[in-house]
């Protein structure tokens, strides 16, 4: 009797996307678990109404309501990135206007060539406005919140106001960009990169931003939930 060997597939998920995945289960959590919503209840001093996923996305990540009509914009991040937690991605020519940091960005991150210009913190602390805010007011996030995600809870919970947290960052700009093999820092926190991926990951030379978040969480930030 001939055996007929079964064929086994197995599909790898790029870094990309098993960080993506694990983001948006975190969001879908978010808006549901009890313990969340008492915590930013009690922090905003405020009953909660709804929380809801942000429809287009943009900056904010998740919309707070208020039993008294008051809106809190929300940009989470999720889990213990060591690498950096991406803020944005772009192509280069949206990312920045400016001819020398674009010739910078695209040589250093995209491999352009060999030229590494100048480029001072006036450049920098518009990229990371951006980056963090994005273009539409409409869509500024009040609120940054990171979460831990572990066997489909929400294990920790910690916040920190849009306001506090890019005046800290702005704080640690360098003067002028620094270039490192293939990403350029802005900061010890903030660094640009290509985005990369595996063969079916969009737009693999758009630029990425990346915030590393070092020990933010745990003294910048107010912890709401679960352990630090």
């Amino acid at each position: 009797m001939q055996t007929i060997p079964t064929i086994v597939q197995v599909v790898t998920r790029t870094k990309n996307s098993q960080v993506a995945s694990s983001g948006f289960r975190a969001e879908d959590l978010f808006c549901i678990q009890e313990s969340v919503k008492q915590a930013l209840g009690t922090y905003f001093g405020k009953d909660i109404r709804t929380i809801e996923k942000e429809k287009p996305r943009k900056k904010t990540d998740l919309v707070v309501t208020c039993e008294d009509g008051t809106v809190y914009r929300i940009q989470n991040k999720n889990g213990s990135n060591l690498r950096g937690f991406s803020c944005n991605r772009s192509k280069l020519l949206q990312l920045t206007s400016d001819p020398v940091c674009q010739t910078l960005l695209g040589n250093v991150c995209l491999k352009r060539g060999e030229e590494r210009p100048l480029v001072g913190k006036e450049q920098s602390l518009l990229l990371l406005r951006t980056c963090i805010l994005g273009k539409d007011p409409l869509f500024e996030p009040t609120h940054i919140t990171h979460t831990q995600l572990k066997d489909s809870t929400l294990t920790s919970l910690s916040i920190c106001t849009t306001e506090v947290f890019l005046k800290h960052l702005e704080s640690e700009l360098y003067e002028t960009m620094l270039p490192k093999k293939t990403c350029v820092h802005i900061s010890p926190s903030i660094y640009f990169q290509r985005k990369g991926g595996g063969n079916k990951d969009a737009s693999p030379e758009d630029i990425q931003t990346k915030w590393k978040q070092g020990t933010l969480s745990k003294t910048l930030f107010t912890h709401l939930l679960g352990d630090l």
